[in-house]
């Protein structure tokens, strides 16, 4: 089963982030296929050679052995038209990836404290200058997390990050991190073949062993997406598989394409979320969240 702290990644400075589309690095090949490199590295040691492979919609490149960079190439590509058919074609549907040797490496690179990602497969750089040295929409894999998942897990983690980079020009401080994450998360999960009970296994288990009274009743806050939270990883997790829930509610009331121009009316026209969904639905926000609230004693035991 999939952990959702691990399947579900992060975005990197979301707020704020605007520009232009995500750098795509090198053109892949002319054929669609793939062609492997090595370069002198520019990113972690001065010693280090780096190998870099194209995919036919993904540049992978890293300080890890090229047959596994492929198989990153293999799940970014199958990544991008998973994300394209829920999002649109309004984005620049090429991949780049960057796998380090380790997640103290990723760490470093990313300047934050040790174990700061330690239950997050991968993050995406929302912002151009977020990170020295790493471009805007860049996904970087934590490859300990990543090593713990299956191939459909992988996918997962690809796609969710594949979808901050499409959404990136549409995400703005207006978007709630619960509706960026769930969205996300909505668009991974999509046609994977994984249960709602493998899905919301941490959450399910909250909801059986927290006290009535410590039960949701709210959407969940941005804090409770921080990184910081990976020191409680189940918490992390849940809060993940709330807003996935929250956005499958959206999508099963009123259809995926509302989901979207939900998403896009926060984030794009700058509508707060309560004038969001009373143009989409006709309800309002905090109506909305109680039918959500309602809806989670309808999850598996």
């Amino acid at each position: 089963m999939i952990r959702a702290a691990l399947a579900a990644g992060a975005l990197l400075a979301a707020a704020g982030c605007g520009g232009g589309p995500a750098p795509a690095g090198s053109s892949p090949t002319p054929s669609g296929g793939r062609s492997a490199s090595l370069t002198a590295s520019s990113v972690g040691t001065a010693s280090a050679v780096r190998h870099t492979v194209h995919g036919s919609r993904s540049t992978v490149q890293g300080d890890v052995p090229a047959a596994e960079l492929r198989r990153y190439a293999d799940l970014a590509d199958e990544a991008v038209p998973r994300v394209t058919a829920v999002w649109g074609t309004h984005w620049d549907r090429h991949l780049t990836v960057e796998v380090f040797g380790s997640r103290a490496e990723m760490e470093r690179r990313l300047h934050v404290a040790a174990g700061t990602y330690r239950d997050l497969a991968a993050v995406t750089v929302g912002e151009a200058g977020a990170v020295p040295g790493i471009p805007a929409g860049r996904i970087v894999v934590n490859p300990e997390a990543m090593q713990g998942l299956s191939r459909t897990g992988r996918l997962v983690v690809l796609t969710h990050e594949a979808t901050h980079v499409a959404t990136r020009d549409a995400t703005s401080a207006d978007t709630p991190t619960w509706l960026s994450e769930g969205y996300a998360d909505f668009i991974a999960y999509r046609g994977s073949g994984l249960t709602t009970a493998q899905i919301t296994a941490e959450l399910r288990e909250e909801l059986r062993t927290e006290p009535r009274s410590r039960r949701p009743a709210a959407l969940p806050a941005d804090g409770d997406f921080a990184p910081a939270a990976a020191g409680a990883p189940t918490r992390l997790a849940a809060a993940y598989e709330l807003a996935w829930t929250a956005c499958r509610l959206i999508a099963r009331q009123h259809g995926a394409a509302a989901l979207t121009a939900f998403y896009r009316r926060i984030g794009a026209e700058h509508m707060s979320p309560d004038r969001a969904m009373r143009a989409g639905s006709g309800i309002s926000l905090a109506q909305f969240t109680r039918e959500w609230v309602d809806s989670l004693a309808d999850l598996p035991p």
